[in-house]
């Protein structure tokens, strides 16, 4: 969810990409992990539009069960970051009916920074077909269509979910989970959707505490996924020796 929101543009290009991560570092959350994480839009995108506070509702979901509670001072605002593929335009011009085909087409996706000392990036959509580093060939991705919107303006992005793990509470496994359960409870609106620390709770305590990071096994997937409603049969893997 979102409100009315002050909106910054950073124009990039490959000579400035550095400079301009490194300015937005300073103004976001973005940290140098992020920028790294980042480096992977270089030659794709050529504008950023920045939300300043934005209320993410998986990092709330965080917040709520998790960081509220640790003796440190936090906020469970985040920064957004919306990409696209030009740079010819204005935050005006969204509202610009006329101009919105053309905005709207060069939509590759958001990223939500969050506001954590390492890996601050949150729930990420991006368009894999509009990223330089497609060739086109050899290529499959899974997607589907996420609305997102600026101040209100639907904005369209055809992509796969993905958030990083926090190392504290998250690991590559719940994420991933996260990922798989967020593409369905998208595509299909018979799943409920469900969010990073739920995928913590729904971890079965059989083989210890489910955080600080314990590690994750099969039988932790496939109790998850049966909770979330799809019901996966684990099958074991044959072995030529």
């Amino acid at each position: 969810m979102s409100y009315s929101n002050k909106l910054t543009i950073v124009k990039l290009n490959e000579l400035n990409w550095n400079k301009q991560l490194l300015r937005l570092k300073d103004t976001t959350f973005l940290t140098d992990w992020g920028i790294e994480v980042l480096n992977c839009l270089k030659g794709s995108v050529k504008s950023i539009i920045v939300e300043e506070k934005y209320i993410c509702k998986d990092f709330r979901n965080m917040y709520s069960n998790y960081l509220s509670k640790k003796f440190k001072s936090s906020t469970n605002l985040t920064n957004r970051f919306h990409f696209f593929s030009i740079d010819d335009f204005t935050d005006k011009d969204l509202y610009n009916t006329s101009l919105y085909s053309k905005i709207n087409n060069a939509y590759i996706g958001f990223s939500v920074i969050r506001p954590l000392k390492e890996r601050c990036i949150g729930r990420t959509v991006l368009n894999p077909f509009k990223l330089a580093i497609n060739s086109g060939n050899n290529f499959f991705n899974l997607t589907t269509k996420f609305e997102t919107k600026i101040n209100g303006i639907p904005f369209i992005v055809n992509g796969y979910p993905y958030i990083s793990q926090t190392m504290d509470v998250t690991v590559c496994a719940h994420t991933s989970l996260w990922g798989v359960c967020r593409y369905l409870s998208e595509r299909y609106k018979v799943y409920k959707e469900i969010y990073p620390f739920d995928i913590v709770n729904m971890t079965d305590t059989y083989h210890g505490r489910t955080f600080p990071n314990r590690g994750m096994t099969y039988t932790d997937y496939s109790s998850i996924l049966t909770k979330f409603g799809t019901f996966p049969l684990a099958i074991r893997a044959k072995v030529n020796r």
